[in-house]
């Protein structure tokens, strides 16, 4: 039972914390370097995934990247030098993985963020980026007292952030000041 709404925010940011400390530094410099060299950024995912990438591209575009959602109607066909990130907890979702396996078909680098490695949107990806985290449909890492899968969202956005911080810092921006970069 919750008594205190602030208590209940504390011990969710605890977990957290403890979700995006255990994120391989590896995996994410890759992550990063794939970004930060994309000819152009294009995302991908369903649910509440989806809400969390269109945050990432929208604050990459601020930056002067090239940004696109597949499906919108002003997104371009992808290719070369391009990169999609997508995103989904378990990994099983047939229409992300299916996005997924066109995508590199055309020759773009796939980046999946998931909290499970062995998947099948995994195996239509390039790689992956572990977010430990916890649904209560799909189980994952340790447990959460956060509804639903809020505990892997909510570390996959700060995990984002923390790109996009590290993007500002590299390209000398202060601010969100746009520019073209690419």
């Amino acid at each position: 039972m919750i008594t205190s709404i602030t208590s209940f925010a504390a011990k969710a940011t605890d977990e957290l914390r403890e979700c995006v400390l255990g994120i391989n530094e590896n995996e994410a410099q890759r992550f990063y370097a794939d970004i930060l060299n994309a000819r152009r950024v294009f995302a991908w995912s369903a649910g509440r995934c989806n809400s969390i990438l269109r945050c990432f591209i929208l604050r990459i575009m601020h930056l002067g990247y090239k940004t696109y959602f597949v499906g919108d109607t002003t997104t371009p066909a992808i290719g070369p030098g391009d990169v999609l990130v997508i995103a989904t907890a378990a990994g099983d979702n047939i229409g992300i993985a299916s996005i997924a396996e066109r995508a590199r078909g055309f020759g773009a680098k796939v980046i999946l963020l998931t909290m499970l490695k062995d998947s099948l949107c995994a195996r239509n990806s390039d790689y992956t980026v572990i977010i430990p985290g916890h649904s209560n449909a799909q189980g994952g890492i340790g447990i959460s007292i956060q509804p639903g899968g809020a505990k892997f969202e909510q570390s996959m956005l700060i995990f984002l952030d923390a790109v996009l911080a590290k993007l500002m810092e590299d390209i000398k921006l202060d601010g969100w000041k746009s520019f073209e970069l690419h």
